[in-house]
């Protein structure tokens, strides 16, 4: 409010919708009225060149719908450099793309079996077009992932084109209060809900092919593994089961082999007295 007082470019809305980050997004995007949309959220913090440079390449290249890119993460506290996002990722540097210019390529790929497999977008260091935007929000109904599930709906029900940026171009702080910075097993547990929830509603929602079909059943059976052995660490033994058995509805795999086991020692130490995890 303070600063829509001094600059009256500067507009100020309450958010009225269902609270967290998509309900304040979608208030934003309601009330937008520019030709592009970019996101900023209060603990991070935009490079000076972000904003310019990003118009930039949207003037020289009409074709792009979307622009996303890299940032760095810091310690809140000491101010510590950890690491660049996008040296953590692997399915990324692997995309097909045309380079445009040293720190920017377009994406040519599938980018939704590219993102069901790792989610390497970022709303922070994105800038969005408008009009493809027609129609779409945010889904108020989960907690994680909404990065990856507006990014998903973009290119399966707009056909966005997606251009990535490699160079650095916010900066994300790590501190006690983010959403992901717990570590705890009930967290994983939601994330992996979630995960699970989403690409079942994307085999319903969407026309897919027999090979996204064969990556998007190899996902269910390998997160409802994972999800097993962290029930299982809970003491919850008949849906530590029945996560196992659900995943191999979807596949058979030796990774969901291994979690099986894994799922089976966990129960055997747990019976023993020792306090596993």
């Amino acid at each position: 409010k303070s600063l829509q007082d001094r600059h009256p470019n500067i507009f100020y809305f309450p958010n009225e919708r269902s609270k967290g980050p998509s309900g304040a997004r979608n208030t934003g995007l309601l009330k937008a009225t520019g030709d592009f949309i970019a996101f900023l959220d209060s603990d991070d913090v935009w490079l000076e060149h972000h904003l310019a440079e990003g118009m930039e390449i949207f003037c020289k290249h009409p074709e792009i719908d979307v622009l996303f890119g890299n940032f760095s993460v810091y310690e809140y506290k000491n101010k510590r450099f950890l690491y660049n996002f996008f040296d953590r990722k692997k399915i990324l540097h692997t995309l097909k793309s045309l380079q445009l210019t040293e720190n920017v390529r377009l994406l040519n790929d599938n980018l939704f079996i590219a993102l069901l497999k790792e989610n390497f977008f970022h709303l922070g260091s994105a800038i969005v077009r408008r009009d493809v935007l027609e129609n779409i929000l945010f889904n108020e109904k989960i907690t994680f992932s909404e990065d990856r599930d507006f990014a998903i709906r973009l290119y399966k029900q707009k056909g966005a084109v997606f251009a990535c940026r490699l160079n650095p171009l916010f900066v994300m702080s790590r501190h006690e209060d983010n959403l992901y910075n717990t570590g705890t097993k009930n967290l994983n547990n939601e994330i992996l809900k979630t995960h699970i929830l989403l690409i079942k509603s994307y085999m319903e929602m969407y026309s897919i092919d027999s090979s996204e079909k064969k990556v998007m059943k190899r996902l269910l059976g390998k997160k409802h593994s994972e999800l097993s052995c962290l029930v299982s660490q809970k003491r919850d033994v008949k849906r530590a089961f029945y996560y196992s058995y659900e995943g191999f509805k979807y596949s058979l795999t030796g990774y969901q082999f291994i979690n099986l086991f894994k799922t089976f020692l966990n129960i055997l130490l747990i019976r023993r007295g020792i306090n596993y995890g």
